[in-house]
Formats: C-alpha cells, structure tokens, sequence
C-alpha cells in the first residue's frame, strides 16, 4: 500500500450544549464509512491555523473567526482511497453560542460532495455510538482541547495590567501540561508570556538564554517574577515552523543544523555542581551521572505523583519497566561522569526551524546536567514517532556526526544505550500517570530492547495515543 505524509488540521466545533460537528465521509475506494471532525490537508505556503480557517468555511460555512489558536498534535495514521496517510494533525477548538448552528455544503469540492454521506451533531458521551470514528481517541482530544482554551483572566489582566499602554491586548497562543503563553507587542516588539505553577522552568529559560548568547539561539529573556501565586515569564518571540512538522525532505535539510545545535549545547560551559535536573541556582542533586540516571528508580517526581501504582494496575503492569531499570543499574555505573548541558525535550514543539536550519530552541525547564549524547538518545528514541522520517537513519547520522565531530569512542555505545533505556523508562512513568496506555505498551516494548540490546528503528503504527509526550513543558 503507498504510504503519503501529510500535514492536516481538525476543527472541534462545539456547540452551546458541548456537542461536537462530525462528518462522516464515505470511501470511494471500498465503500467503507468514518466520522471526523471537518478539516483537510495544508497547503504550500499555510501555517496550521490559516489551513484551519480555510477548511471550516470551505466544509462547514462556519465563522472561523471562531477558532481558537491553541491546538493539540495528533500523529495520525489513516488509510483513505487505498492510501495510508501519516503526519501530524492540529486539532483546533471553534466554540458557538447557539445549539447545532447550521452548516452549508456551499464550498465543498465536487468529490467532497460526492463522499460526504451525514454531518451530525454528537456529544462526546455518545463518541462510542459511533461507527468508525477517527482518531479513535477524539473524545480524549476534545477533553484536552477544553481544558487548554478554558478562559484565565487573572493572567490576562495582568499582563494587561502590569504593561498598560505599552503592551497590545494579549492572545492565548498555546496551553500545555504545566503552563500557558500568550502572544502580544511590548514597546513595538514581538514577546511571548507564559504563566505556569512552576517558576523554576522560567528561571532556567533565563539562565540558558544568557550562557548559551552568541552560541544558540534561546529567546532572551525580557522580564520573569510572580502574579498571585504563579510564576511568569516575558520573552522576545521566536518564528519558525516546528521542527515535529517537518516532512522527509525538510528533516533531511535541516539535520546538519539539528546536530550541530546539540554539539553547541555539549560545548557551553556549565555552571554550578552536581548532575541531574538542575534548579535556579545553578546546582543538580547527584553525585555522579550513574546516579541522577538512577534517580527514575526513586522516589516519584511531584508533577507526576502515583504513576507507579497506575503502572501496575495497567494492562502492561511492572513486569518490563523492572527488567530495564534493572539493565540499567548495571549499565549506569560504567557510564563516564561527564558533565555538560542536556535540553533533554527536544522535540515535541521545543525546536522551531526556519530556512534550513535551527532558529530556536525553547523551553529548558526539563534540563539536565550529564552526558550531552542524552539529546542525540532522544532523537533517536522518539524518531519513530514520525513515520516521514523513516528513510532517514538517525543511529548512523548521529555516529556519523560524532566521528566528524571526534567524539565518538570506546564507551559511545554504552553511553548511548544507558540514555536510550532512561528516556525510556521516564516515558513509561510519564504514560502510567496520564493513561495513555498505548503509549505505555509501546514504550515498555521499545525501552526492553534497548535494555536487551535488541532494539532496531521500527516505525510506529498510528503515532500513539493523541500524539502525546513525556514531560511537555508547554
């Protein structure tokens, strides 16, 4: 079956009674039937929300000034037409004050028209009424989108309140796990404001923006401090396309760039002492790298409290986390202490890209001190989650570039494979305590044959559960 990556969105529009507009479209290739949300591909020269706007009025004649601009990702693996489509998809929320507004099929395509067999409006209790619906997962999407747009304005009068004339209203431009960031002009210039429970992400944003000036390009760092009980950050904006959106070609253009960040980062001078995640001060709890990778086996980390019993009671249970974290005890001490900076989230809308290369790298709250080949595991570990890079081999690129580099040694192998088995691991925490038990199934498979010394690259079928990630800071 051919396979085609493509970029898409979704519109989630909701009514006054939080019921959802689906489509359900019929498949010329073999009769067969699926509901979705309204939405379609991106073209040349569109960002996601541009696409979205087009796309509703296109299917719906809905306002679309109606969308909100905070999307949630979701790697979509859909077979249409006798072809199997792969990629990212943004899935937009368009709420409307009225029940059940009325749709026009005014702007569909003749072949749309021809495919569209019902437009329904469903709750999202009765999703599993449903024959057929794709993603599977769209009920769990449509909660997430809720509770990304819900309205917070306490931070919005505050950034209004605290910049007065100086600032345009603020625009919500994004809402994660742990904190939410708002576009707007401060003095004529383009920033960017998150407010979030977790002031220590902030401060290391600042901290690496100024270590890492000149060097990599980290968004400087206007002004941080608190609002009530929150934490908030004022940064100048950075623009580029995310480099999760990228298809084969452009990850294949801008990969020289991605490895010679890393190797900008492996190469800053690190303040402060210890190894593992670092706080404001500048200082890491451990004593030694073998030990801050040991710190996954202790105590629980607060943001994701309890993941240990969810893991047990889960369809995987224990069994295969135990049996790694076992290889890794063994492996760990043999591992160099070497002490450099670690992003350690790259990805997951954390890179943006822009004329080939790497234009920014955003939000540091996850980093570590430790073996710098940390970020080049990662890559390789989660480069499956993106099924249009599968023709390229990021294990040999990244040994490539360490022996152009002249890093690449004796122990490079072990010390890839001790990061490799960590981040796997750390997933598995991070999907036990969400319940994304795909994901969880997944990762113990794939983190077991690191840990065995069996892994390959395999490609992952259908990207997951709603495209989700282990540690998105937002």
């Amino acid at each position: 079956m051919e396979t085609r990556f493509r970029r898409a969105v979704r519109i989630v529009c909701a009514d006054k009674s939080g019921r959802v507009l689906l489509m359900r479209w019929r498949d010329p290739h073999d009769g067969s039937m699926l509901w979705e949300p309204p939405g379609g591909g991106v073209d040349p020269g569109e960002d996601y929300l541009s696409t979205a706007r087009r796309e509703l009025t296109e299917e719906t004649g809905l306002d679309p000034d109606a969308i909100s601009p905070v999307y949630v990702v979701v790697e979509r693996d859909v077979t249409w037409k006798g072809v199997r489509f792969t990629g990212p998809e943004a899935f937009f929320l368009a709420r409307y004050d009225t029940d059940e507004p009325a749709v026009s099929a005014d702007g569909l395509l003749d072949y749309e028209t021809a495919t569209l067999d019902d437009r329904r409006w469903v709750h999202p209790a009765d999703f599993e009424s449903l024959d057929r619906l794709e993603p599977p997962e769209l009920a769990d999407v449509v909660a997430d989108l809720m509770a990304r747009n819900a309205p917070d304005l306490d931070a919005e009068s505050f950034i209004t309140g605290r910049y007065g004339p100086r600032a345009t209203a603020p625009a919500l431009l994004g809402a994660g796990e742990w904190s939410r960031a708002y576009a707007f002009t401060l003095d004529g210039d383009d920033v960017i404001a998150k407010v979030g429970a977790h002031g220590d992400d902030f401060a290391k944003d600042a901290a690496v923006a100024a270590l890492a000036r000149g060097v990599v390009d980290v968004p400087e760092v206007v002004e941080r401090g608190m609002t009530g009980e929150r934490h908030f950050v004022v940064a100048r904006r950075a623009r580029g396309t995310y480099l999760d959106e990228l298809d084969g070609d452009g990850m294949r253009e801008v990969l020289p760039s991605l490895l010679a960040v890393t190797r900008a980062v492996r190469g800053l001078s690190v303040p402060g002492s210890g190894f593992g995640t670092w706080g404001p001060d500048g200082d890491a709890p451990h004593g030694s790298w073998a030990e801050a990778l040991a710190a996954i086996l202790g105590p629980e980390h607060p943001r994701v409290a309890g993941w240990r019993a969810a893991l047990a009671s889960s369809p995987t249970g224990g069994g295969p986390f135990e049996e790694a974290a076992e290889s890794l005890r063994e492996m760990a001490g043999a591992c160099p202490d070497v002490r450099q900076l670690v992003h350690s989230d790259l990805l997951y809308r954390n890179v943006l890209v822009k004329g080939g290369r790497i234009s920014a790298v955003l939000d540091w709250g996850n980093s570590l001190y430790g073996d710098g080949l940390y970020d080049l595991a990662w890559l390789m570990y989660w480069w499956p989650f993106y099924p249009s890079w599968a023709g390229i081999d990021i294990g040999a690129e990244v040994r490539a570039h360490l022996r152009r580099t002249g890093e690449y040694g004796v122990d490079t192998e072990l010390r890839l494979r001790c990061c490799l088995v960590h981040i796997g691991l750390d997933a598995q925490a991070y999907n036990a305590f969400t319940g994304r038990l795909g994901e969880l199934a997944f990762n113990a498979e794939r983190t077991l044959g690191f840990a065995r010394g069996l892994a390959g690259e395999p490609v992952v079928e259908g990207g997951g559960e709603g495209g989700a990630v282990p540690w998105e800071a937002g």
